[in-house]
């Protein structure tokens, strides 16, 4: 950890040497319930319409990602500690998201949802919890690129973007969340509601 910086920055690079690949920490934004039951019939058909058999996402794991921590051999306290008071500093307003395409990226085969305009209140209440994820020494982890989307399925066949039924719901609030990596598993160690 650097000790020149009020607060302390965490070195991404120091703590990308410690990661072992168990057990995954990110802030997200879950759907509604009955959104997610929404999203998960929407995602069966399009998967079911593409000829799609790889990995479903449950239902209970639907998310967008906002940041991503890492993934380590056992939760770090000290990120965890910082997530949760960048988290408790963020004031925002409830915002709505769209998401109006399906596409699958090439990188990682995942089938995910996508949203166009209708996605500007979302990036900047990202950009607002990177600011207090600075604020609290979380510099190293806001650097990722932000591609807004919800991940239906993983599977080796693409399919290329294209418009579907608009699915929208109203952000109330994001969680932290812990994924055991294999297990197909989220934990919400803590959420946040807006005000």
């Amino acid at each position: 950890m650097r000790t020149s910086h009020v607060p302390e920055q965490l070195s991404f690079d120091a703590v990308e040497s410690q990661e072992k690949g168990n057990d995954r920490l990110l802030f997200a934004i879950l759907p509604p319930p009955a959104t997610a039951e929404q999203i998960a019939r929407l995602g069966s058909h399009l998967g079911h319409q593409h000829g799609l058999r790889g990995d479903i996402v449950d239902q209970q794991r639907l998310h967008i990602t906002l940041h991503h921590f890492g993934d380590y051999d056992g939760l770090p306290p000290g990120i965890v500690s910082m997530a949760k008071t960048a988290a408790a500093c963020l004031k925002v307003a409830p915002f709505d998201v769209v998401f109006d395409r399906a596409v699958s990226f090439k990188n990682s085969h995942a089938f995910v949802l996508r949203g166009g305009n209708e996605l500007t209140a979302l990036l900047s209440f990202r950009q607002a919890l990177s600011v207090e994820m600075i604020k609290a020494g979380l510099r190293d982890f806001t650097r990722s690129p932000f591609t807004p989307h919800v991940t239906l399925q993983y599977d080796d066949r693409l399919v290329v973007e294209h418009e579907i039924e608009p699915v929208r719901w109203t952000v109330n609030e994001f969680v932290l969340v812990h994924s055991l990596i294999g297990k197909h598993e989220h934990r919400h160690l803590a959420r946040w509601p807006l005000l």
